[in-house]
């Protein structure tokens, strides 16, 4: 009788360890160890022989090879030291290789992103995958960082505002959902099951709904709820005063010219200049201001009561863009997720809006799909208030007209100080004088700088002198696991047995360490749904 000493001591004489799987082929690994999952193969494993006894007239008549009945992962665990291959065994050969096949014959799903017509069993296979490496802890990696700063930076202007990701579970989870929705339609208990997903959905995107953009709209909100409000009526009271004030030292002009133009009191040159619309006179050239009347600096004044107009309809407009456009805005960012979902989930499904993972945002219903028209709405009707900013130079330079008036010495005017009739015209200018820097230099400065304080506020609102351009979407980026892991390779060993002059071969598999180095085994593409802005000259 033959016996061999110990099986370890064969596996290792015949097969010796090898650093590196030769070819790296998995598929040939998987199939040379076929019977681990479930460990059901069983293979004879021959540890000696001896000659047969029991013959019917000659004996011996032939070899006896003695053998143990083992089970495949028992070989495996010898050759190994351990069972990470056979604990592993459905990653590496079951959902790896589906995962590489899927990768090449469902690129519409692993990298495209596909909705409408995708295949679920591609999404449940990378699902089913993506669990099993996890739990084998397999280096996982991906292009993420990449495509944030390339993509989704805060740069040229734009600011980025992100949803929540979409990953392979979260895919899969919608395919499996629209897939119900088939030639019929996708109504009633097949839409409300993929209206559900978005319940989920949007409320993870916090940056949508408390990010830069959100609290943005939100102040342009409150700007033209009151601040805005405050400053036209701050114009439209100022132009008001400025108004009543004129009317008044109009009439008080007046009288003071019937006191002292008595008896032709006034048909002085210097006189009828300063108090008619004449022109200076050559001989009082240093009196430079006489080019400007007391009736020109009023009745320029007196037309400045347009703005009182042109601020009513600046509010007007203001409450218009509140009430019908920032309202509206506002009014979209605060609905439940319920309310925000489109209703017309089934016409993007089937106008090709939907098609794929890059649409996704349309489920965030208005807030995507009219921040812009909202956006264009509100430049159109800033009119009305760009306007009312462009009276504050027409009111400074009447203003220069009525400080023009108090540049006269009048008190010092050799020609109205001859003659007490001459001198009852000088008080009387004096008179008019202090009427114009009483009621109207002050009125008018307090008008100038209501409307410089609009303008100033006014211009901090990029609508003003720009347009929004609003771009929304999903931006993908590359995943995938790193397979690298200890595997046996297997070599078929036959050896003839000779016992009493007779042989016989046997066959059997012998396991010994070999190392599968790092493939990658693509996922399907993670997906960064964004919605992003910035302003530009139009």
């Amino acid at each position: 009788m033959s016996r061999y000493q110990s099986l370890p001591f064969l596996a290792s004489a015949l097969f010796p360890r090898v650093l590196a799987g030769p070819g790296q082929n998995l598929d040939a690994i998987c199939k040379s160890t076929e019977g681990t999952y479930g460990c059901e193969e069983y293979f004879k494993i021959p540890y000696g022989s001896e000659p047969i006894t029991t013959c019917f007239d000659t004996s011996p008549c032939g070899v006896q090879i003695l053998t143990n009945n083992r089970n495949i992962c028992d070989l495996i665990g010898d050759a190994m030291g351990n069972d990470d291959f056979v604990s592993g065994y459905t990653a590496y050969c079951r959902e790896a290789p589906r995962a590489i096949k899927e990768v090449k014959t469902e690129r519409a799903v692993w990298v495209d992103g596909k909705l409408k017509g995708a295949k679920w069993i591609a999404l449940a296979t990378a699902n089913s995958a993506e669990e099993e490496f996890a739990n084998r802890g397999f280096k996982y990696g991906n292009t993420k960082s990449t495509v944030l700063s390339s993509q989704l930076a805060n740069k040229d202007g734009w600011v980025v505002q992100k949803a929540a990701e979409i990953n392979t579970k979260s895919y899969f989870d919608l395919v499996e959902r629209l897939s119900k929705c088939g030639a019929d339609g996708c109504g009633g208990e097949k839409l409300d099951s993929v209206m559900e997903w978005f319940l989920e959905w949007i409320p993870k995107g916090t940056e949508i709904k408390n990010g830069q953009m959100s609290k943005m709209l939100a102040d342009w909100e409150k700007t033209f709820a009151t601040p805005y409000k405050n400053r036209i009526m701050a114009i439209k009271n100022a132009a008001t005063t400025v108004q009543t004030r004129v009317k008044t030292v109009s009439t008080k002009v007046d009288s003071i010219k019937k006191s002292i133009c008595q008896k032709n009191a006034c048909s002085g040159k210097t006189a009828s200049t300063y108090l008619n619309n004449g022109r200076s006179l050559s001989r009082l050239r240093e009196l430079s201001s006489l080019t400007i009347t007391v009736s020109a600096a009023l009745k320029a004044v007196k037309d400045l009561n347009n703005i009182i107009a042109a601020a009513s309809s600046a509010d007007e407009k203001r409450k218009f863009i509140y009430y019908n456009f920032l309202g509206n805005i506002q009014a979209a960012y605060n609905l439940d997720a319920q309310y925000l979902i489109p209703n017309n989930l089934a016409d993007l499904l089937d106008d090709g809006r939907f098609d794929t993972l890059r649409g996704i945002m349309h489920g965030y219903g208005t807030v995507t799909s009219e921040i812009s028209m909202y956006a264009n709405d509100i430049k159109r009707n800033l009119i009305p208030l760009i306007l009312l900013t462009k009276h504050e130079s027409r009111s400074r330079d009447v203003l220069k007209k009525i400080n023009a008036q108090l540049t006269q010495n009048w008190k010092n005017n050799a020609e109205l100080s001859k003659t007490a009739a001459s001198r009852k015209v000088r008080d009387g200018f004096i008179q008019i004088q202090g009427h114009l820097k009483k009621e109207l230099q002050g009125s008018l400065t307090t008008l100038i700088n209501a409307i410089d304080a609009f303008d100033n506020d006014f211009l901090k609102f990029p609508l003003r002198g720009n347009k929004m351009v609003v771009e929304w979407g999903a931006a993908p980026y590359d995943r995938w696991y790193n397979l690298e892991f200890k595997y046996p390779c297997r070599k078929e060993v036959t050896k003839t047995f000779t016992e009493a002059g007779f042989s016989k071969d046997h066959t059997w598999p012998v396991f010994s360490p070999c190392t599968f180095t790092t493939q990658k085994v693509d996922m399907p593409k993670g997906w960064i749904p964004y919605i992003k802005y910035r302003f530009v000259k139009p």
